[in-house]
């Protein structure tokens, strides 16, 4: 199932346009950018007397550093350069602490996805309803909760939802360059991609889990609701956790979490989670097909939202900040 959804995102990405921040584009992109084959990175090591397979082994080290292969090879690109704009979209609600209402709280979800693709036959549209549909859902009734609440918490809390998450994390890493409050008073995020759309779970997760406090707060939430809070990383290694919109906002310094719902569903056998994630993934997941579907049970979705919610209360309302844990590679 990883595989498959390794190669649907290889493929899909491989076949569509590239874009980059016109402002960052020198520092993120070297002169040419693409894929090549597995047999092409082979040879390029070898001219430089190196294993390809063991280079790849060392990247999985934190201190690992970029090696120049000093090889040279020909490359014929063709390509078209336009310019557009797309928009981050921006809420807040103001928090009730006279002091601590200059701080934040980020959600975020991103509201893009893959767009159209005319070389299909018949469906062409991309329309990402799970990925992100869901999750802005989500994060749209999570701040007319925050609005409708009568005792607000002491921090304010900030709504973003972001563009071009599918091409890189763009919008969510402008606003992490052109922030509108200051990163420095911007003590956590939580991030929403994707949403529980299976049934109820008894258990909840994270991705990344033990890079911050924040933890404590997705653990007390789900203590509160009679649920399970795993003191795991959901997806084994916390790789997700790069693979979103909360890894710009950890760049910068800002502790952020994934959270996600866990896989031991209410009155369903044991391997029903990971089998409708797993077809997802491989029948869905960024294709034509990730369309509203009827035979969605939502009642995970809305736990999930109001859990997320609570959890980000928790965090606003504090006099403490979160903070990295020890042993987090984002801790300064």
């Amino acid at each position: 199932p990883e595989k498959a959804r390794t190669f649907s995102i290889f493929k899909t990405f491989a076949q569509m346009e590239g874009l980059a921040l016109k402002t960052s584009a020198a520092r993120y992109w070297p002169a040419v950018a693409g894929f090549i084959t597995k047999k092409a990175v082979d040879r390029f090591a070898a001219q430089a007397g190196l294993d390809a397979s063991e280079l790849e082994e060392s990247a999985q080290n934190k201190d690992f550093k970029i090696i120049s292969l000093k090889a040279k090879g020909i490359i014929s690109i063709s390509s078209k350069i336009r310019h557009f704009t797309s928009k981050n979209v921006v809420a807040k609600v103001e928090g009730s602490d006279p002091q601590l209402k200059n701080e934040y709280v980020i959600y975020s979800a991103h509201w893009d996805h893959l767009g159209k693709d005319t070389s299909l036959v018949g469906d062409q549209i991309y329309n990402g309803a799970n990925d992100n549909a869901a999750g802005v859902a989500q994060m749209l009734e999570i701040a007319r909760g925050f609005a409708a609440l009568k005792t607000r918490p002491r921090r304010s809390v900030l709504f973003i939802a972001t563009t071009a998450e599918e091409k890189g994390f763009l919008g969510s890493r402008f606003y992490a360059q052109n922030p509108l409050y200051p990163i420095s008073n911007t003590v956590a995020a939580i991030n929403l991609d994707a949403g529980n759309l299976f049934g109820l779970t008894k258990d909840l997760a994270s991705s990344g889990f033990g890079n911050s406090t924040i933890d404590d707060a997705l653990a007390k939430a789900a203590e509160m609701q009679g649920r399970t809070f795993l003191k795991e990383s959901l997806d084994g290694n916390g790789s997700y956790y790069f693979a979103s919109d909360q890894i710009e906002f950890a760049k910068v310094g800002i502790p952020a979490v994934f959270p996600w719902s866990g896989n031991e569903y209410i009155g369903k056998p044991a391997d029903y989670g990971e089998k409708k994630w797993d077809e997802y993934g491989k029948d869905r997941y960024h294709q034509v097909t990730d369309e509203v579907m009827p035979g969605w049970d939502m009642s995970g979705a809305v736990e999930d939202a109001r859990w997320m919610m609570m959890a980000g209360y928790l965090v606003a309302d504090e006099v403490k900040r979160p903070v990295w844990l020890s042993g987090s590679e984002f801790k300064r």
